[in-house]
């Protein structure tokens, strides 16, 4: 087996910066949930209590694997608040906070500058989501990826979910240690699921590919 040492790398981000451009430049009625991907987690703490000092209400929810942080498929952190506001770069993560949340989205760049994401942009990708979970909906065979790296291996995940599927889907596990469209030419089924990191696949496949949180949302929506 393969030894991986994990070494956290954080950014150096300017708290007073992005606090002071937050008060000053985010209109939030209520709550606000502050959320980050990993190299920004710990700044989280001293903004919420910049932002408290302001007299704002702060959520910082429990995340995986750190309190805030959002995943590209785990947006659990962000819940029970009025906006959110994504510390950070890209939006990637703030869309998912956006699309599964329904609500104001805004992204404070480390180096004080403010965006709340377009809800032109939010209903684009919106869209793409809904068609993919009703194409799986439809789907009578679905292709079960899981990467072999580690971190990046969720076989037991897709064990559980082909254990869910059955009687209704018939599905297949498809393991690799790179997922690439090329490395699936040739299997007929109707969707794929990626267990993997979703930017790994996305809009590259002939075939709607969705994360297993979509997947949830397909079944429960049924």
């Amino acid at each position: 087996m393969t030894k991986t040492i994990f070494i956290p790398c954080r950014s150096e981000t300017d708290v007073e910066l992005v606090s002071r451009s937050i008060i000053e430049k985010v209109d939030c009625l209520g709550s606000i949930g502050l959320v980050t991907t990993a190299q920004f987690v710990n700044d989280l703490p001293e903004i919420k209590k910049r932002l408290e000092k302001a007299g704002k209400k702060v959520i910082i929810l429990s995340g995986r694997p750190n309190p805030g942080q959002v995943l590209g498929c785990d947006a659990h952190a962000a819940k029970g608040a009025d906006c959110y506001i994504y510390v950070g770069t890209g939006h990637f993560h703030p869309l998912r906070v956006a699309i599964e949340t329904g609500k104001p989205t805004f992204m404070a760049h480390p180096s004080g500058g403010i965006e709340r994401l377009p809800d032109e942009l939010i209903m684009k990708h919106a869209k793409i989501r809904a068609a993919r979970i009703h194409r799986f909906r439809e789907a009578k065979t679905v292709g079960l990826i899981v990467s072999t790296k580690p971190g990046q291996n969720r076989m037991k995940q897709a064990l559980e979910l082909k254990k869910r599927l059955k009687g209704a889907k018939e599905t297949f596990i498809f393991a690799a240690n790179e997922i690439k469209p090329d490395y699936f030419i040739g299997y007929d089924v109707d969707a794929w699921v990626n267990t993997a990191c979703p930017r790994i696949a996305e809009d590259k496949f002939d075939k709607p590919v969705l994360d297993i949180s979509e997947v949830e949302s397909a079944i429960h929506s049924q």
